[in-house]
Formats: C-alpha cells, sequence, structure tokens
C-alpha cells in the first residue's frame, strides 16, 4: 500500500523527470546572506510553514541549505528523530506524530521527518489537507534537491546537507534496486558520496554522486 502511494505521489510531482528540469544553482554565500543578514529567510519560513503553495524552487532552496546556517544544524543527527524512527517502527503513531512536530520546530525541512507526519498522520486519521501538507513539502524539497545536477559525476553531483536525506532520494525519489555500496570520493576541496546499485525506475544508470562537501565542512569546524 505504501509503494502504491508512493509511486502516485512520484507522478504527480516529479514526472516527466530530472532531464526535463532547469539546473539550479546553489550560491551558498547568497543563502547564508539570506539567513544571516536579511529577513528573507524567516520569510520564507512563515510562508513555507503556512503551506504556501506559491513558492518557487529556488525559495525552497533557501530555506534547505539554509539550514547550514542555523544553531541545530547537524548533518548526521537531526535531534529527535532516532527516537521518532523507533516510535514509527514500533507502530507508536501518537507518540511518533508528536515528536516529529516538535523536530520540525528545529528542522522544517528535515525528509525523514515529513515522510514520518505523513504516515503517522494516515494512521491516526489526520485530515487529508494536512497528510497533503506534509506530502507536498516532502516532494518538492527533493525535488529542488535533484535540480542541482543529474547525478553522473563529480562535477554534477547533488547537493545535499544530510546524509539520510541521500537514501530518501534513493528509495523514494529513483526507487532504487540492488544497493550494493556507498564509497566517499574527496576530490580537492570537496567531498562526495558515491551510491552504486543495480536498477532505477527513474534514473538512468547505476551511480550516483551526492556532494556532501558542507556536511564534511561541518565536521571538519566541529572538530578545530
Amino acid at each position: 500500500m505504501k509503494k502504491n502511494i508512493i509511486i502516485l505521489l512520484l507522478l504527480s510531482f516529479i514526472l516527466p523527470g530530472i532531464g526535463a528540469q532547469e539546473k539550479l544553482e546553489i550560491n551558498y554565500e547568497s543563502i547564508k546572506k539570506a539567513v544571516t543578514s536579511e529577513n528573507t529567510y524567516k520569510e520564507l519560513l512563515k510562508r513555507y510553514e503556512a503551506n504556501d503553495t506559491t513558492l518557487k524552487k529556488n525559495d525552497y532552496s533557501i530555506l534547505y541549505y539554509g539550514q547550514l546556517y542555523q544553531k541545530s544544524y547537524n548533518p548526521y543527527n537531526v535531534e529527535g528523530l532516532d527516537e521518532a524512527n523507533k516510535l514509527m517502527k514500533a507502530k507508536e503513531y501518537n507518540k511518533a506524530y508528536e515528536q516529529c512536530l516538535k523536530i520540525l520546530q528545529k528542522n522544517p525541512v528535515s525528509l525523514n521527518t515529513l515522510e514520518n507526519l505523513y504516515y503517522a498522520g494516515k494512521a491516526l486519521g489526520k485530515p487529508q489537507e494536512e497528510l497533503e501538507n506534509y506530502i507536498m513539502k516532502f516532494w518538492k524539497l527533493m525535488n529542488m534537491i535533484v535540480s542541482t545536477g543529474d547525478g553522473q559525476s563529480e562535477k554534477t553531483a547533488f547537493h545535499v546537507i544530510c546524509v539520510n536525506d541521500e537514501y530518501q532520494l534513493l528509495r523514494n525519489y529513483f526507487e532504487i534496486e540492488g544497493f550494493k555500496q556507498q564509497s566517499l570520493v574527496n576530490s580537492g576541496e570537496n567531498s562526495y558520496d558515491l551510491m552504486e546499485f543495480t536498477s532505477s525506475k527513474y534514473y538512468e544508470g547505476t551511480k550516483i554522486y551526492f556532494d556532501i562537501t558542507k556536511v564534511f565542512d561541518f565536521l571538519n569546524n566541529a572538530f578545530k
């Protein structure tokens, strides 16, 4: 049942696919300025939380990559998410739902959290409009990430700020099959995750590159 819902949403939000999308250039300095020096981020966040359907792809990029410049940012440990996932696995949907709402207060663009809210809310019989708001954000954020490249090489890797987001894209966006391995590739000042698999319904090839340079920048600064 879950797979059928994923496929339906995939068709609604993604197709005709990444090949038809215009590449989205990510300017981290401009995003940092929007977060730290202007009201742009706060205004976008208000619209996002109000489920504004007029937000553009660039708006979603500021919201997503803007997390890099939040005090709560951690690429490996979204606070409270492990507990939420355990509650979801145990089918304690009411507790999981409340836990995920708390997570969104600090990280409103956590893909795993938005996915959990959709399925927990569905199990609890939450209003359809509420469920659609969660899943709309989930897919639009992923669609934005995929617009940052084509994943075919280091130069055209998809930019992510969280390792868990890579697996969300592999599983839910591209529907890969036969996962083989994850390899870290360092090239100059940049770092990449190379994911290898057998096949995919929505991706040409068996390798996808993710740019995780900002993740390593965070880790390097943390150890200084």
